[in-house]
């Protein structure tokens, strides 16, 4: 009898114990959700992540880690967009810090984690279906907006639509008429470019003027005011032709500071 009530009170606390302690399985489903939610943002917000390539059956993303959190990873991709990636304790990974530069693999489409990141050397980096060059700049004005995109008429007289995210930089509110110099990317599918900046043409970030003087990788442009303004280039600034003292340019740079980084140069 004392055995048969001591076995009746060990399964009582057990079965207290797996009531108060049990998992909740809305914890689970709340988690799923969140995770589920994020995979169809990023596949909406970055085509790329639409694209199966390279090899495995599922997409595979390459970037530069901006942040690290407990089960995830925010990773820059190729395109400029930032990209959520999760993983759990089955997820192959090497040790990672921001600012790596990584490649992430799933095995299916629909995957909610990833199956492996590991890091790779930059001169490693491999091209996407579809292609994702370099920014581009392209000159125009703006002739409408339309939901997240502008229609600017570039210097052809060829309309361009621009799509915009929150991570676009845009100069001030943008009215039809405005002259603007803007920095895009083509993402390897039908949809129109992304825009990483849009600047009004002689403002602060986008100065249209004449070069006076080079010296090295250090250019004098004077302005349309007469200001004489500093800027330098290396081997992040996109260029076109080679561009020549007394060459009329426009220059995209990070900054207004003394000595700003070129983004662009383009000749006029």
């Amino acid at each position: 009898m004392r055995r048969a009530i001591g076995i009746a009170a060990v399964a009582a606390v057990l079965g207290m114990s797996a009531q108060t302690y049990g998992l909740d399985p809305t914890f689970d489903q709340d988690r799923q959700r969140v995770i589920e939610q994020q995979r169809l943002e990023n596949q909406r917000n970055n085509p790329n992540l639409m694209n199966p390539n390279l090899s495995g059956a599922g997409p595979v993303i390459e970037g530069d880690v901006t942040r690290i959190d407990a089960d995830s990873y925010v990773i820059r991709d190729l395109s400029g967009r930032d990209v959520r990636v999760y993983f759990d304790p089955s997820t192959v990974r090497e040790s990672i810090k921001v600012g790596d530069h990584v490649l992430v693999r799933f095995d299916r489409p629909s995957a909610p984690y990833a199956a492996s990141i590991t890091r790779r050397p930059a001169e490693m980096t491999a091209t996407p279906t579809g292609g994702l060059p370099r920014p581009q700049t392209i000159e125009g004005e703006v002739l409408r907006t339309e939901a997240d995109n502008y229609v600017i008429r570039d210097l052809s007289g060829k309309e361009i639509r621009l799509h915009v995210d929150k991570t676009t930089k845009v100069d001030g509110n943008l009215t039809p008429g405005d002259k603007v110099v803007a920095r895009v990317v083509s993402p390897p599918s039908n949809t129109p470019p992304y825009a990483k900046t849009i600047y009004k043409l002689n403002s602060a970030q986008a100065l249209e003027g004449q070069v006076i003087a080079i010296e090295g990788n250090n250019y004098i442009v004077r302005d349309i005011n007469g200001v004489e303004q500093r800027v330098y280039s290396d081997s992040a600034t996109s260029a076109g032709e080679a561009v020549m003292i007394g060459d009329r340019v426009v220059v995209v740079r990070g900054s207004n500071a003394p000595m700003a980084h070129a983004e662009a140069i383009s000749k006029r």
